[in-house]
């Protein structure tokens, strides 16, 4: 464990029992840690690993007590048939996302996808169907062949979820649960709830908002950075884009990165063809976006594109409805969907 943690910091330890928060390591360097011992030992171990202040040697006997728990079986068995694919909006899976997994871990068999990088997205930029087409791709290649799916897409990747189940059902993969995290279907909806945001006591109101075009003639040279980022991206315009990122980047850093993130997201949408599913989809909405959304209909525009929408109200705000305090509740919540899933599975094959 001390040999992985030096070659991730690039640097050599003070100790063992120095804790992780006081080596400079981050979340993300520790997950990293985390996956190359899993690689190594083949065996998935709790996220619990990744406290701020758990050292070398406390890590290390954390692996112990895991490989102990799997050889002794008493590890948890997976109860619902399928296996459950987290999509994330991120390039990267978080130590959220892994608690999510692990959190149904008794329930049924999970896993987690991740888009492309701000990075990749700068080489070339891809339509959201392409993002759904990569997701499906691994998908179907690391799911053991004719084990159903759940698919759960958090923020944009809801949106992915949805044209990936749409894809895998053409390769004929079965779906079961389609769930999506607390996201809007349109783009202008996607575009009001940014800006509400960020003004909460802004003097227009939604509904002139929406009226407005995306983006005019008129408005386009004094348009902020972000809204031409936006408005290349639907055009699939990445010179555009790379002469407008690159250099911002490069002069305000992280903080301006996750601005054109935002905005690369925001096009795909703009330019996404949403398909048709049948069946049901799962709509995982926060409070504070159910409150700001409130002039929508409850299923948030996503009713075009399902035969039923089940909305799932959640607690906590859209960055927060399923981390930390509030990731009992929301694996709560998915693991009834998934459960009603079973359930009516179940009544379908039942012999007449």
């Amino acid at each position: 464990m001390l040999f992985r943690s030096e070659r991730v910091l690039g640097r050599q330890l003070p100790g063992v029992d120095v804790p992780w928060r006081d080596t400079g390591g981050d979340s993300l360097m520790a997950l990293e840690v985390l996956s190359a011992v899993e690689r190594r030992i083949g065996c998935r171990l709790s996220s619990e690993i990744l406290q701020a202040n758990a050292s070398p040697a406390w890590m290390a006997r954390q692996v112990q007590r895991g490989l102990h728990l799997r050889s002794s079986g008493t590890s948890a068995h997976s109860r619902l048939t399928g296996k459950l694919w987290v999509i994330t909006s991120l390039h990267a899976a978080t130590v959220h996302d892994r608690r999510i997994v692990e959190g149904l871990a008794g329930d049924v068999d999970g896993d987690i996808v991740a888009i492309t990088s701000l990075d990749d997205e700068l080489e070339s930029v891809r339509s959201l169907e392409e993002l759904a087409g990569d997701c499906a791709r691994t998908i179907v290649e690391q799911t053991e062949k004719g084990v159903p799916v759940h698919l759960l897409g958090l923020s944009f990747g809801g949106r992915i979820a949805l044209h990936a189940a749409h894809l895998l059902r053409q390769r004929g993969v079965q779906v079961g649960l389609v769930g999506i995290g607390d996201i809007p279907c349109a783009a202008k909806d996607v575009r009001f709830l940014a800006m509400n945001r960020v003004q909460r006591h802004g003097d227009e109101p939604p509904t002139s908002a929406l009226r407005r075009p995306w983006i005019t003639a008129a408005r386009l040279a004094k348009a902020s950075v972000r809204e031409l980022v936006a408005w290349a991206t639907s055009r699939r315009w990445t010179w555009l884009i790379r002469c407008l990122v690159r250099p911002g980047r490069q002069a305000l850093g992280d903080r301006f990165a996750s601005a054109m993130r935002f905005a690369i997201r925001q096009g795909q949408v703009m330019g996404w063809k949403a398909p048709r599913l049948e069946g049901e989809v799962t709509l995982f909405v926060s409070r504070e976006t159910g409150e700001e959304l409130s002039y929508l209909q409850p299923t948030l525009g996503w009713e075009g594109h399902a035969d039923l929408v089940a909305r799932v109200d959640v607690a906590g705000s859209h960055t927060s409805y399923h981390r930390d305090e509030n990731t009992a509740g929301f694996v709560a919540a998915v693991r009834g969907r998934l459960l009603h899933h079973a359930n009516q599975s179940r009544k379908v094959t039942l012999p007449c």
